[in-house]
């Protein structure tokens, strides 16, 4: 009876902080369906999909008109140069990956103004391992992509419920 006694105790207690696990999304139902808008399909677009549907959040499809409405604009992966070595050739680079994003009601209102996010990582590089330095590459722009989508989410999920108060 105690484990049982402790265990309802300790998920009233996390409930009543507003704790809830990474990557769960919540959003007012005012402000569903949420449509995403951008000007091509992307890899950070189908992880904002999959990590909306996850979170239960339902999506604009059809005629049927959004609570509101995420405007996504990527801007292309950078690559500049961190290090050079004695031979001349870069050893290090720092890779920036951002994306411009805007948050309106469904009526076009703004909730959020068009601000920049940014991540960056920083890659050795081989001239030895070419191949597998691009691999490196590509994997940890993937998990960029992955971060961005999550950060988006936050900044939504933040901006709608400071507008619900």
């Amino acid at each position: 009876m105690l484990p049982l006694l402790l265990g309802l105790t300790l998920a009233a207690t996390l409930a009543a902080c507003g704790f809830h696990p990474r990557g769960m999304v919540r959003i007012p139902p005012q402000w569903t369906p949420l449509a995403l808008e951008s000007p091509r399909e992307s890899n950070l677009l189908r992880d904002l999909r999959r990590s909306l549907e996850s979170a239960g959040i339902p999506l604009a499809e059809g005629d049927r008109p959004p609570g509101a409405v995420l405007s996504i604009e990527e801007r292309p992966l950078l690559r500049r140069v961190l290090s050079v070595g004695s031979d001349g050739r870069a050893r290090e680079y720092e890779l920036t990956l951002g994306v411009a994003v805007s948050l309106t009601s469904g009526d076009g209102e703004s909730l959020m103004p068009r601000r920049l996010l940014r991540l960056r990582r920083d890659l050795t590089w081989d001239e030895g391992d070419v191949l597998g330095k691009a691999g490196e590459e590509a994997i940890i722009r993937q998990e960029m992509e992955r971060d961005l989508a999550r950060l988006i989410l936050r900044q939504v999920e933040h901006t709608l419920r400071e507008e619900k108060r």
